[in-house]
């Protein structure tokens, strides 16, 4: 009698938050799980999430104390993701030692996760790039020139990642058309997946008010289809490089919680 195939392992990294805080880190992970994949989530512990070892839905959560969170110069970049990248190296051995990793999923910011990716690849696992941000672009936003040092240096990172990866995944076509061109992917091995709500958890609309700018809701109804509405709601930190008082920051990270939790 033929023994019963094993799930194939997934080892999911991400640098820049916690899981299950990261929704689309953990839809992932949670939408590998129900697809049969045994899922590891390498991640950093903070306050909220300070517990080392966790395993929540059947997935398996491995964190470690990450370094100070980088401001924009190269030398704090520098600290933040060496120690980053040999927390997530040490643990993947670990993990490896134990049991075999089928595929790697790395999420960047940083574009250097690949290198503790590299020994599980030598031993047969396949890399898949999850793409978050554009790095490069991100340093220009915030102030450094396209020539910078840093800007190349991220680039470069960038295209290695892109290198090392079997398949990409990108948030949207925009990201998918740097796949193609900087990082020289096939459109075959290119794919968008978009981040959303849990259909599960979304509520009823509420009534829509019209209202003009610099006036409060009602004063002065419009026509229909003459203004529309939006709410962007995401966690900001401080390699965003966006300003914020400590008072948007407090109320910002709740309501993105409770609109995408």
């Amino acid at each position: 009698m033929r023994k019963s195939r094993r799930p194939a392992r997934v080892l999911i990294l991400v640098q820049n938050l916690p899981v299950p805080f990261d929704r689309r880190v953990w839809q992932e992970a949670t939408s590998l799980t129900a697809a049969g994949y045994q899922v590891h989530v390498i991640c950093p512990r903070t306050g909220d999430y300070p517990r080392r070892r966790e395993l929540i839905d059947g997935i398996r959560i491995y964190r470690y104390a990450p370094g100070p969170e980088a401001d924009s110069s190269l030398a704090a970049y520098l600290v933040e993701y060496s120690v980053a990248i040999a927390a997530q190296l040490l643990l993947a051995i670990r993990i490896r030692l134990r049991r075999r990793i089928d595929v790697v999923h790395v999420c960047n910011p940083p574009d250097l996760l690949f290198l503790c990716a590299l020994p599980l690849m030598a031993l047969g696992a396949k890399l898949v790039f999850d793409h978050h941000d554009a790095c490069p672009e991100l340093m220009v936003a915030k102030g450094r020139t396209p020539d910078s040092r840093l800007v190349r240096l991220m680039t470069l990172f960038e295209r290695l990642t892109y290198w090392f990866a079997t398949v990409s995944i990108e948030t949207n076509g925009s990201f998918r058309k740097i796949a193609l061109s900087r990082g020289g992917m096939r459109p075959e091995d290119v794919f968008v997946v978009r981040s959303a709500p849990a259909a599960g958890r979304r509520g009823a609309a509420a009534a829509p008010v019209r209202c003009s700018p610099g006036r409060s809701p009602g004063a002065q109804p419009l026509p229909p289809a003459r203004i529309a509405l939006t709410c962007w709601a995401a966690v900001c930190r401080a390699a965003a490089g966006v300003a914020l008082p400590s008072s948007t920051e407090t109320t910002m990270v709740p309501s993105a919680w409770e609109i995408f939790g």
